[in-house]
C-alpha cells in the first residue's frame, strides 16, 4: 500500500510581485529582439509572433510550477545576506569608499547608455520605416521636375512655305522655327527635296540628306525662325532643279515632290535634341503636308 501526500503552497505577495517583474522584463527583452530582427515581414505575422511571445512568457513565469519554485528559491537567496561585524561597519560607511562611488557612477553611466541605445534604435527604426515614403516623394519630385523641364524646353520644327506652287527653280526655302518656351542653340540642319514617281522608291533608310548646314551654335528665341534652303533634285540629278517639264510631271502626270530634313539643337540645360520631318507636295491643297507613308526614321522629335 502506498500513501500519497498532497502539499499546498501559498505564495506571498512579494513572490508574485517578483514573478510579475521577471515576466515583464523577459517579455520586454523578447519584444525588443523581435523588433530588431525584423524577421516577420507582414503585420499579421508580427502580431502572431507577439501573441506567442506573450503566451510563452506568461506560462513560463506565472503558471509553470518548476520555474516559479526556482524563482522563489532565487528570491530567497537574494534576500538573505550574511555580514560580519566589520563588514556591517563598512557598509554603514559605504559612501566613504571611492570604489562604491565608482560603482554608482558606473551604474548611472550604464543606465544612460542603455537609454541612449534605445532612443537610437527607435530613431533608426522610424527612419527605416519612412524610407518608402521618402522614395515616393523623391520620385514625385523628379517627375514634377521632368514635366516642368519638358514644358519649358525649346521645340524646333522645320517648316515649308504656304501656299506653295511648283515652278521652274533649283531651290526650296525652309524655316527653322522654335515653338517652345525657351532659347535653343541650333547646331546643324540637313535638308533634301526631290522629284520622283512613287514615294516608296524615294525614301531609303537611313535618310540621305543632300544638304547639311552647320549653324555654329546660333541661338534661336521662342517664336523665332531661321532661314535655310536646299536644291531640288530630279531623278539621279541632286541639284538640277525643276524644269517646266518637271513641273508638268508633278501637276499633271502623278510625280511626287518630297521634302525632308532634320535639325539638331541643344536646350537651355545643354541637352542635345533632334527633330526630323518629311513632307510631300499636295497639289489639291497647294501646299506641303506631312508625309504619313514615310518610314519612322523620317519622323522624330526628342
Amino acid at each position: 500500500m502506498h500513501d500519497s501526500v498532497a502539499i499546498q503552497v501559498t505564495r506571498g505577495s512579494e513572490s508574485w510581485q517578483f514573478y510579475a517583474f521577471v515576466f515583464a522584463a523577459a517579455f520586454s527583452f523578447a519584444l525588443a529582439v523581435l523588433e530588431d530582427s525584423r524577421l516577420p515581414k507582414t503585420k499579421w505575422q508580427r502580431a502572431l509572433a507577439k501573441t506567442l511571445l506573450f503566451t510563452g512568457c506568461f506560462y513560463l513565469f506565472m503558471i509553470n510550477n518548476w520555474m516559479r519554485n526556482h524563482l522563489a528559491t532565487f528570491l530567497g537567496w537574494l534576500k538573505v545576506e550574511n555580514y560580519s561585524e566589520t563588514t556591517v561597519t563598512n557598509l554603514r560607511r559605504w559612501y566613504e569608499s571611492s570604489e562604491w562611488w565608482l560603482v554608482v557612477v558606473g551604474l548611472v553611466t550604464a543606465a544612460f547608455i542603455a537609454w541612449q541605445a534605445r532612443e537610437t534604435a527607435g530613431a533608426t527604426k522610424a527612419m527605416r520605416d519612412t524610407l518608402p515614403e521618402q522614395k515616393r516623394a523623391a520620385d514625385a519630385a523628379k517627375e514634377n521636375a521632368d514635366a516642368l523641364k519638358s514644358a519649358e524646353r525649346p521645340w524646333l520644327f522645320l517648316e515649308l512655305p504656304k501656299p506653295y506652287f511648283p515652278e521652274p527653280s533649283n531651290r526650296l526655302d525652309w524655316k527653322v522655327c522654335n515653338r517652345g518656351r525657351s532659347v535653343a542653340t541650333v547646331l546643324e540642319v540637313g535638308l533634301t527635296c526631290k522629284k520622283c514617281r512613287g514615294v516608296e522608291n524615294l525614301l531609303p533608310e537611313p535618310p540621305d540628306y543632300s544638304v547639311r548646314i552647320d549653324f555654329h551654335d546660333v541661338p534661336l528665341a521662342p517664336s523665332g525662325a531661321l532661314d535655310a534652303w536646299c536644291h531640288i533634285g530630279t531623278g539621279e540629278e541632286k541639284f538640277g532643279g525643276l524644269s517646266q517639264e518637271d513641273v508638268k510631271d508633278i501637276l499633271e502626270k502623278g510625280c511626287d515632290l518630297v521634302a525632308f530634313g532634320f535639325v539638331k539643337y541643344r536646350d537651355q540645360f545643354g541637352e542635345a535634341h533632334e527633330s526630323r520631318f518629311c513632307y510631300y507636295f499636295a497639289k489639291t491643297w497647294g501646299e506641303f503636308r506631312i508625309n504619313l507613308v514615310a518610314p519612322a526614321a523620317y519622323h522624330q522629335c526628342d
